[in-house]
């Protein structure tokens, strides 16, 4: 009995050890952020690189930890996520109002944007603790600050929405918003949109 225990305990401290095993859950395993058009050249290579802010003024302002590490240390990248899907729909909602044009117009950063996913396991952010976004705390906004050593995440462990379903990155969903963008005259901006957008 005590032996059939201990393996039992083995396998499961490896199945939580190993990372990103097929028991990843929708729900609690990734974290969620979006991908605004203005970054897309970057976001859409081999993998993701977190950010260097350089020393954004409002990180500095609501994010305490980022601009102490920042200080301390040089290390000038941080890693801005949503802790969970509803909160990251929540907020893509209020910033994307479907057919409110001239509110996306302020947020113009915002216009086309798309809801991607990273796995928690992935090794840049595994076992780093986050950091509360003072900028918008009640909706989740967290952050993380990486370890200068590591702090690119490989495509595998990233996934992109579009369509009514998750889509590996470097696969059929970046191609198709890539040519949708550069070809939006033949496709009403509205359609874009829809096809970015989660639904509740």
């Amino acid at each position: 009995m005590k032996s059939r225990l201990r393996s039992w305990l083995h396998q499961a401290i490896a199945v939580v050890c190993c990372g990103c095993a097929d028991r990843v859950s929708a729900k609690t395993d990734y974290y969620y952020r979006f991908e605004t058009a203005k970054g897309w050249s970057n976001f859409f290579k081999t993998g993701f690189t977190i950010t260097e802010r350089k020393g954004n003024a409002g990180d500095l302002r609501n994010s305490p930890e980022y601009a102490k590490n920042l200080k301390n240390t040089g290390n000038d990248r941080a890693f801005y996520f949503y802790d969970t899907y509803e909160n990251a729909l929540l907020q893509l909602k209020q910033r994307l109002p479907l057919g409110s044009t001239a509110y996306n117009r302020v947020h113009d950063e915002f216009q086309l944007a798309f809801l991607s996913r990273i796995k928690k396991c992935t090794p840049a952010l595994k076992w780093r603790k986050s950091h509360v976004d003072r900028s918008d705390e009640r909706r989740g906004a967290k952050y993380i600050l990486p370890s200068l050593k590591c702090f690119e995440i490989p495509a595998s462990h990233i996934e992109i929405y579009l369509d009514g379903q998750w889509w590996p990155k470097n696969g059929d969903a970046e191609h198709v918003i890539l040519n949708a963008y550069e070809n939006i005259q033949s496709m009403p901006y509205e359609e874009f949109c829809s096809r970015l957008r989660p639904l509740s």
